[in-house]
């Protein structure tokens, strides 16, 4: 969302089949201040998205003619969209594929709807974060949610992987532990943190590799941290 808006003037992309469902989270929504519009499946979302795009996305997994997880990964691609994944799949597996595929927070129903607005709001605001100043090589942008590659390749981030680089570039080639990034997610104390943390790191790592295999800026220091080194070389 753009800097500076105001959290209350978000708006909000509520994808949910099943009506009643549908109709109580977009009422949570709007009574919380959103800006909500509804869809109701891959078709209705595609529409609603074209027509304005939204700062974040409410997403349910089971759509009728879609698969929420491959609507997750094309919203992320976006970079500075949140999407938070309301589903009935808690197994682990399916909490870790959503994450994988971009989502920044991931609910099982039924939700309180305390949690929900609450988790809204927190993916809002580290999306409205201000941005840290830009590299000396402007190699990094969090405000443009991309990383460049020595190549100059242009490589777009979610806001979790953002983030991700962000703090670890407050500590350029030096391990930042876990349970610092932990906290920068939002998860720390959450059960599922460490495999969110785990699930940031393989994306980002996959996105890189992807765009700039020689390249290899981000390490792991096993059981300790990661860290990032923009100017690590290009074998």
């Amino acid at each position: 969302m753009p800097e500076h808006q105001p959290l209350s003037a978000a708006r909000i992309l509520v994808v949910e089949d099943e009506p009643l469902m549908r109709d109580a989270v977009a009422q949570v929504l709007e009574e919380s201040g959103f800006a909500v519009t509804v869809a109701d499946d891959g078709r209705a979302f595609q529409r609603a998205w074209l027509a304005q795009r939204p700062d974040l996305v409410v997403l349910d997994w089971g759509l009728p003619d879609a698969d929420g997880a491959d609507i997750a990964q094309q919203v992320s691609q976006q970079g500075e969209v949140g999407i938070v994944m309301l589903t009935a799949r808690g197994g682990l597996e399916h909490r870790l594929q959503g994450l994988e595929q971009g989502a920044d927070a991931y609910l099982v129903k039924p939700v309180d709807w305390r949690e929900l607005v609450l988790t809204v709001r927190a993916v809002l605001k580290r999306l409205a974060s201000p941005a840290a100043p830009e590299s000396s090589a402007s190699r990094f942008s969090p405000r443009h949610f991309e990383l460049m590659s020595p190549k100059g390749v242009r490589i777009k981030l979610n806001a979790q992987e953002c983030t991700l680089v962000e703090w670890l570039l407050r500590r350029p080639g030096e391990v930042v532990a876990k349970e610092v990034l932990m906290e920068a997610l939002g998860a720390h104390g959450d059960a599922w943190g460490e495999p969110r943390l785990a699930q940031t790191v393989s994306r980002l790592r996959r996105k890189i590799d992807a765009h700039c295999p020689a390249w290899a800026p981000l390490s792991t220091l096993h059981r300790v941290g990661y860290s990032f080194d923009l100017d690590a070389p290009v074998r």
